[in-house]
């Protein structure tokens, strides 16, 4: 079997081996690698955009319904949202705001405004900056 020489300075290749190791036998080993880290999950937000046609009082039952707020906490955003255009509802996890976002549109419309063109909820996901 052949021996293999280590590698001089002078020939070493330049890159990724520039810091391997020897064994005992002067044998060249490229360095090991550290698995990367995963990604930390981006933070989502759930958010309720102003209404002009589902009255108020459906907009805070369907978040209290859906989700497990109280009723107070409940007016509170959606008069934020009444009154600024929009208002964070929820932050979590991406797979979470989109379920949370597809409860409250498929509670529909408010019952009584749907005859003037009330539509679901407007909600909206969005990562967080």
């Amino acid at each position: 079997m052949p021996q293999i020489e280590p590698l001089s300075p002078a020939t070493r290749p330049t890159g990724a081996l520039t810091h391997a190791t020897h064994d005992q036998r002067g044998v060249q080993h490229a360095p090991k690698s550290r698995p990367k880290p995963p990604k930390p999950a981006q933070a989502h937000a759930l958010v309720l955009h102003n209404d002009p046609l589902n009255a108020l009082d459906f907009a805070a039952h369907t978040l209290t319904n859906v989700l497990d707020m109280t009723a107070k906490e409940a007016w509170r955003l959606v008069r934020l949202a009444h009154t600024q255009g929009q208002v964070v509802l929820w932050v979590g996890l991406q797979r979470g705001a989109e379920s949370k976002a597809r409860q409250l549109m498929a509670a529909g419309p408010d019952p009584i405004m749907s005859v003037f063109g009330a539509e679901p909820l407007n909600v909206q996901v969005r990562p967080m900056a």
